[in-house]
């Protein structure tokens, strides 16, 4: 990292940095000479100075010819760096605020027609709320997982715990691919545990989720691809389709805890 990159790092201008950057290499310098050391442009440079001068990164050698020489960085870096982690504390205590109001919100139902398209955040979302208030049963489609890293996961496995601990029954119908990683077997066998009931079959058409038959999740894209657009219906008759979809395929397939038994020996 160059110095120039560094000082715009502690809230420069890429004119003011150019200038002190000079500055630090000569003890003393005239404008006319800093013109030739920098490529901001000549009308610049006394005003670009100017507020070197004010932040007090810069001293002023009055003169029949000024001259100007840099504060040293770890006097007047420090004080920067030091207002930046005020700043900074204030910013967090303002986010846990914020959170405080967001987390008090007033539920209310899950307000769209017909159809919505979500993506990434918005998309994790929305899925957390409507798997947080269904009320019945949660059907899935499971062809590849979503979850990428250990971190989500483990607050996927977290939420289902705390969805079946609720009552609500889940059923979810893996294809038979996924249990060929084995990075993902532990997070299978965490979510049975919990008490989903599981089932595999050798193809799935995509990804879905139906919350209470009121909702119908599924993205509509390949494994391979990074863009996470995100389908959301929740038109009756359509539902009643998939779920009708999802039962066919459900009568396909077979117990998970036998598959993973069979595995196993």
């Amino acid at each position: 990292m160059t110095s120039i990159e560094l000082l715009k790092l502690f809230g420069l201008t890429n004119y003011e940095a150019e200038v002190y950057a000079a500055l630090l290499k000569v003890e003393r310098l005239k404008a006319n000479e800093l013109a030739k050391m920098v490529s901001v442009p000549r009308p610049m440079i006394y005003l670009t100075l100017k507020k070197l001068v004010n932040k007090e990164m810069c001293i002023e050698n009055k003169g029949k010819v000024n001259h100007y020489s840099a504060t040293a960085p770890s006097i007047v870096l420090q004080n920067m760096l030091q207002n930046e982690k005020e700043m900074f504390k204030i910013k967090e205590r303002g986010l846990q605020e914020l959170n405080k109001v967001y987390n008090k919100r007033e539920k209310t139902d899950i307000p769209f027609e017909f159809i919505q398209v979500l993506k990434g955040k918005q998309y994790t979302e929305f899925s957390k709320r409507a798997v947080s208030q269904s009320e019945k049963e949660i059907l899935v489609f499971d062809k590849y997982p979503l979850q990428q890293n250990e971190k989500d996961r483990k607050g996927v496995a977290e939420l289902e715990n705390k969805t079946l601990k609720r009552g609500i029954k889940i059923r979810c119908l893996y294809e038979a691919s996924c249990l060929n990683d084995s990075k993902f077997l532990p997070y299978y066998k965490k979510v049975l545990n919990h008490g989903e009931i599981g089932r595999v079959i050798n193809f799935l058409p995509m990804n879905i989720m139906i919350v209470d038959e009121t909702v119908a999740i599924f993205p509509l894209f390949h494994k391979d691809e990074k863009d996470d657009t995100v389908f959301i219906f929740n038109h009756p008759a359509l539902i009643s389709a998939m779920k009708g979809t999802f039962e066919y395929f459900w009568s396909k397939g077979t117990d998970i805890n036998k598959v993973l038994t069979k595995d196993k020996v």
